[in-house]
């Protein structure tokens, strides 16, 4: 066996050599070029061998990243909001900021170009056929599959699973309160929320009930996968350090690493593996369950290719490609959903005028709560019939992203701004801030949901009072006189083709969740 410190040691020899040819790339760009792209500006304060790596690393940071995109994206860019910089591995990076521009990136550019580390720890996270690392023709027949099983008849049934896990939630932390007895409790709020969401995910994509909300306890998949979720940011983040990359070696957190990811796939593949067996024969046949969860849907829409373009070995396709697929669909809506839902109840407990204006519409359109006590009958809901908590949603969106920015890499030149911008650019969309810009958001840091809806409608038919506000309407006149939110600068589902694929599915989850939450429940900031 080779010696840790050999090993150590050739990676740092094989960084070191990686960082030299990157500085001299870009140190003879530099003596070529006063500028990085002809007629745009550069960031200044650029270090001759790591570029803007010094401000990059600031992104990381949640007390910093605001700074960060502000000196980036910002204080030195042009009249049309353009500016350029760099980075170690050499090549142009810019950054665009108006809503016209950032559509036009997203609409022509459908990649990001990982780097070597990126593709190394997400593939041993979420696996090679991840919806994040796929390219090309592979990438594009995935991302159809997935949206056909998005489909508005799959969505509605998958409305009562959600409706279900948030039940399970007010049940399990009603029990808690009545036990305390003093009419309350102190908890963390967050945790509540990566509870739902994983049992929303386990009830909805695998017909699994994860039971994190009836015992008010993470399940052992929801623990595997915020471990191996915290550490695929711990080596993002320690790149720096050679035993950061090899995961062969025999240190306890790459043997817990392993456990954790040998759990979570076995899980899927025993998912797969009966769905399968069920759906041989008879089309819509899935055996153990009856065939409305995303599974089913996700074989169905293979197989339904698969006939149509005559390319059976699609139905072959390997169990650990259905749990990528799966993982990735897990990883980019566990999370997120339950930092917008943690930031929405934070937000309503701040303002009480607008939990006033949700209850009010939840139980026009639900009925009145019923006791804990007689809860074991979920409420059925319509979310579009909410739109009041759609627009309280969107408006946590849009002051709390959960991903501040986005990148892409061009594939072919784009004019941008009068600019000729080349092949291979990195272009950074700092969506936190464009979203906190006051020309497309008045009052930017207020959390105001009325830039999003206004109220214009009889409750006599048991319906909501509030209408969706169209971007061209003026001031709402109502409890908070703002203008339309300017809905072409909202870019938390990002936006062109590698936009959000379960964007449907995760305003349906958020809005379903919050309205059972806050029809049986009262949250107070501590």
């Amino acid at each position: 066996m080779i010696p840790l410190a050999i090993v150590a040691a050739s990676l740092a020899c094989g960084i070191a050599a990686w960082i030299l040819l990157s500085s001299i790339v870009i140190v003879r760009k530099k003596r070529k070029n006063e500028t990085l792209i002809d007629g745009l500006p550069v960031v200044p304060n650029s270090h001759w061998l790591f570029g803007h790596f010094a401000i990059f690393r600031k992104m990381l940071n949640s007390a910093d990243f605001e700074e960060a995109q502000r000196i980036l994206c910002y204080d030195h860019a042009n009249s049309d909001g353009l500016s350029t910089f760099s980075f170690i591995s050499g090549g142009p990076w810019m950054s665009v900021t108006r809503p016209e521009d950032v559509r036009k990136v997203l609409t022509a550019a459908h990649n990001r170009r990982p780097t070597a580390i990126q593709q190394r720890h997400s593939g041993k996270f979420l696996g090679r056929r991840s919806l994040l690392s796929l390219r090309g023709r592979e990438w594009r027949y995935w991302r159809s599959v997935v949206h056909r099983s998005f489909t508005p008849a799959a969505l509605e049934g998958l409305r009562r699973p959600m409706v279900d896990a948030a039940s399970n939630l007010v049940k399990s932390l009603g029990r808690r309160i009545d036990n305390a007895g003093e009419g309350s409790i102190t908890v963390d709020v967050e945790p509540l929320m990566k509870m739902v969401t994983m049992d929303v995910f386990g009830s909805t994509a695998l017909g699994i009930d994860f039971e994190c909300c009836s015992k008010l306890t993470p399940s052992p998949v929801a623990a595997a996968f915020d471990f191996l979720s915290d550490q695929l940011i711990w080596r993002f983040r320690t790149f720096y350090r050679p035993t950061s990359h090899f995961y062969g070696l025999p240190t306890q957190t790459n043997r817990r690493h392993k456990r954790e990811s040998a759990k979570i796939r076995g899980v899927l593949a025993e998912a797969i593996r009966s769905r399968r067996n069920g759906s041989v024969g008879a089309k819509g046949s899935t055996g153990s369950c009856d065939g409305d969860d995303l599974l089913s849907h996700l074989i169905q829409a293979v197989e339904d290719s698969a006939h149509k373009d005559g390319n059976e070995k699609a139905v072959g396709l390997s169990s650990e490609t259905f749990s990528d697929i799966l993982l990735t669909l897990l990883f980019a809506g566990y999370e997120t959903t339950a930092i917008t839902l943690t930031y929405a109840l934070y937000c309503l407990a701040k303002h009480p005028g607008v939990e006033e204006r949700l209850i009010e519409e939840i139980n026009t359109v639900l009925g009145a709560s019923p006791s804990f006590a007689d809860f074991s009958k979920s409420t059925d809901m319509d979310p579009d019939q909410l739109p009041y908590c759609r627009a309280i949603i969107m408006e946590t969106l849009r002051l709390y992203p959960p991903g501040i920015q986005t990148l892409r890499t061009l594939e072919h030149e784009l004019v941008i701004g009068g600019c000729t911008v080349p092949v291979g650019t990195q272009v950074l969309i700092p969506i936190w801030s464009i979203q906190r810009d006051e020309r497309y958001f008045p009052r930017p840091s207020d959390f105001v949901p009325e830039r999003w809806v206004r109220r214009d409608g009889d409750t006599s038919n048991g319906s909501s009072a509030w209408r969706d506000r169209l971007q061209d309407d003026g001031c709402s006149g109502g409890e908070s006189d703002i203008a339309a939110a300017s809905r072409d600068a909202f870019f938390a589902f990002s936006g062109g083709a590698r936009s959000c694929v379960g964007r449907k599915f995760a305003m349906q989850e958020a809005i379903t969740v919050l309205a059972v939450l806050m029809r049986d429940l009262k949250f107070s900031a501590a």
